[in-house]
């Protein structure tokens, strides 16, 4: 299945790797590298994850990273619709 990455989730995902860099270059590297690795496993099984906050959406939680992708399956892909810390406040909608 195809993966789809909204502009949202784009630019949450840049600002992600920017911050972290400044602190720690191989740290925001290795976040990257996880993001990557879950979504290899999502593509073989889109509706694996728990469902989301948002209705229509289901929400992937990148294992050892602060960080949840939203995304929704529609036809045959998959959409990323942000790139979200969990400390963050949730979005009403996408």
């Amino acid at each position: 299945m195809k993966v789809v990455w909204t502009r949202q989730a784009i630019s949450d995902l840049n600002h992600a790797y920017d911050y972290l860099s400044e602190y720690s270059p191989d740290s925001a590297e290795d976040i990257i590298e996880r993001i990557k690795k879950s979504l290899e496993a999502l593509r073989g099984f889109p509706e694996m994850e728990r469902k989301g906050r948002v209705p229509e959406t289901r929400e992937l939680v990148v294992a050892k990273t602060p960080f949840i992708l939203p995304y929704r399956v529609r036809k045959n892909r998959i959409e990323i619709l942000a790139v979200i810390h969990g400390n963050r406040r949730w979005p009403d909608s996408f």
